[in-house]
Parts: C-alpha cells; structure tokens; sequence
C-alpha cells in the first residue's frame, strides 16, 4: 500500500508491503513505479521541505529501486526512514538512501541484504539456446545454470551493498562484513552496526526537520 499526507511543510509517505513493479498497488502490495512517481513529486513541490517515509515492507522486487535511490539521494530535501516493523531487502536499500534511519520499536527487522531469484520447474518442458547464446535460458536444473543466475545475482548484489555503504558513509568491507550476509537485525543491534540511526518510541518530525 502506498500513500501520502502533508502536514505543514512534510511530506508522509507510508510504503507497506510488497514492492513490485507496475502500478498495481493494494494493502498487500506497493508499486515501485508509483513511489518513485511520488517521490519526484515531492522533490519538486515548492511547499515540502522534509519528506518522512514510513516503511513496513520485507521488500520486494528490486528493479527500479535504483531509480528510487538516486530520486532520493540528489533530492534537495531532507529525507527520514521511519520504520516500525520490517524494512528488510529492497525496503532497506531505499531507507539506506535517506538521511537518516529510525526505528520506532523495539522490534523491528533491519537488514535482509541479498538477491535471490525464484524458478519454477516444468518437467516436460524444455528450452535449448542457439549454440552462439548458451547463456540465454539458462537450466536451474544444472550447476551450469545455476552458476549463471548466480553470476546475475552477484552483480544485483554489489550494486545494492554499495549503495548501501556509500549512503550510511560506511567502508564496503565493513558494511561485507559486518551485516550484508542476508541476516536481519533488530533496532539496537542495527544501530549499534550502524545500519540505523535512533530507536524513538515517540517519533515527532519537529525534532527532527528544523
């Protein structure tokens, strides 16, 4: 579900749910394309200065996150990631753009970072690529095709920790190694990992937006 109000000068968009691409959007799902529609929105509305992202999403899709990011990153306003439940994968990715992180309860999960892709496996159907194209439609079936969607997987995967790294200001290989590995974390681990900012239990955007 996405959704937006404005109280004086903020912008409040509520992202909750599944992020996919589309722009499909229900109580269960919240389109990527829509979110990135209202975020350009935002940034150009004369009468918004801040813009507070209330997040409850495990993620999702991750095509067109990037755009997100880069919507959110060259934005000439200040941008806060309120999270209370999950903000995990994608969610997160898109948290990791704002200027600051804050969870509002003591159980929230942080975190997920990681790529993975679904196949379904019909017996009786078969593909064959053209020998010049073996990478085309690779068979999950073999460890030939599995080392294929993997090697797609790894460079979605770079692409996200860096992101990540070069928004919260932390060295990759810290970032690698300390919360990267697809884990999710609650509030004062991630804060203390630096994935997060603050734990306010009483989130009040004046005191934060001056």
């Amino acid at each position: 579900m996405l959704s937006i109000k404005k109280i004086d000068n903020v912008a409040i968009i509520k992202i909750e749910g599944t992020l996919i691409n589309g722009n499909f959007d229900n109580n269960n799902y919240c389109s990527i394309e829509k979110l990135k529609t209202i975020l350009e929105e935002c940034s150009h509305d004369i009468f918004i200065d801040n813009i507070v992202l209330e997040i409850n999403s495990t993620g999702g899709s991750v095509f067109g996150i990037t755009d997100i990011v880069k919507v959110i990153s060259n934005a000439k306003k200040k941008h806060i990631a309120l999270c209370g439940y999950y903000c995990a994968s994608a969610a997160y990715w898109i948290a990791s753009a704002c200027d600051k992180i804050i969870a509002t309860t003591d159980i929230s999960y942080f975190g997920s970072i990681g790529v993975v892709s679904s196949s379904n496996i019909f017996d009786f159907e078969y593909w064959t690529n053209n020998n010049e194209s073996p990478k085309k439609a690779p068979d999950i079936r073999t460890d030939e095709g599995k080392a294929i969607i993997k090697e797609n997987l790894d460079e979605i995967y770079s692409l996200f920790v860096s992101s990540v790294a070069s928004s919260r200001n932390i060295e990759l290989s810290i970032v690698k190694n300390s919360f990267a590995d697809g884990s999710v974390f609650l509030p004062k681990k991630a804060m203390a990992l630096g994935m997060i900012d603050n734990i306010d239990y009483c989130f009040d955007y004046k005191n934060y937006f001056i």
